[in-house]
């Protein structure tokens, strides 16, 4: 008798440790396909704010081109920044004639401006862009029910998503901008939901107080950019403050979180996208 109830027991810890350590692994799983999907949402969402008022994060890029006639090469690029070419020549070994074939790499600078930027918005792209949007939310909805997100919480999304497709088919710019702002808010609440990791819910919280600034400066309430930034540094303090950081990546970001707070007081929409692409293209937390 007391052999099956010391067996009994033993039965009992394995099976409590085995179903613990598959509770585990399942949530591990599910927890690093929510960080991808909202990886995904964040640089999705953040495109097409930048592209309602055609801003690039990546203003000065380089792009290489490789061309495989060489004279074609050099006529091509006579209007371009030159940096390197590498050439290849074979030579056919009867003697006869040389086979040149050249592989021409030709390095040019495409430089944006946030000045001289145009005026007139994809209005086509961003329509792709959102119906996007759609498609991979409907995926995300059932991960974030089995992390135990609010259903208002995510209908709440879906119907801000709704706003923003009748206002980028209406080609409304300011209400467009106001509800991406609107719907990458959700993004920090749902992280919240299912991760301990405090530096990267705080820099979520952090980008989405800065993209409600953005928002903002269209229409001049630069009272509530200057608002939204404040909130957005609070959060970024927390990282800041954290000492298991990488500091020279964190105080850079903080420096450039600073200077476009300060851009608020000149009131200049230029100056402020410029210090704005700045900081986007730097905030990270390693």
């Amino acid at each position: 008798m007391k052999f099956k109830y010391i067996l009994l027991l033993i039965l009992i810890f394995f099976s409590v440790f085995f179903l613990t350590g598959c509770t585990k692994n399942k949530n591990d799983n599910i927890e690093k396909k929510l960080d991808a999907e909202i990886d995904y949402l964040d640089n999705k969402l953040v495109e097409i704010i930048n592209t309602l008022q055609n801003l690039n994060l990546y203003n000065y890029q380089i792009e290489l081109k490789e061309i495989q006639d060489k004279e074609n090469s050099e006529e091509s690029g006579s209007d371009q920044y030159k940096q390197s070419s590498m050439v290849n020549t074979d030579n056919d070994l009867s003697g006869n004639n040389q086979k040149k074939e050249s592989n021409v790499e030709i390095y040019s600078i495409n430089q944006g401006s946030v000045i001289n930027r145009k005026n007139d918005i994809d209005w086509k792209n961003l329509k792709i862009n959102i119906e996007q949007i759609y498609t991979i939310y409907s995926g995300i909805i059932l991960d974030l029910y089995k992390v135990n997100v609010s259903s208002e919480e995510i209908l709440g999304f879906n119907k801000t998503l709704d706003k923003c497709l009748v206002d980028i088919k209406n080609e409304n710019k300011s209400n467009s901008l106001y509800n991406i702002a609107e719907l990458y808010a959700y993004l920090p609440k749902y992280i919240s939901a299912y991760s301990n990791n405090k530096d990267k819910i705080n820099l979520i919280y952090t980008k989405a107080y800065i993209i409600k600034a953005y928002s903002n400066v269209e229409e001049n309430k630069w009272d509530m950019v200057s608002e939204n930034l404040s909130k957005s540094e609070e959060y970024y303090m927390y990282i800041v403050n954290n000492l298991d950081n990488n500091k020279n990546n964190i105080n850079k970001t903080y420096i450039l979180l600073k200077e476009l707070q300060n851009s608020t007081e000149k009131k200049d929409k230029d100056i402020f996208y410029i210090k704005y692409i700045n900081l986007m293209d730097n905030i990270k937390l390693f």
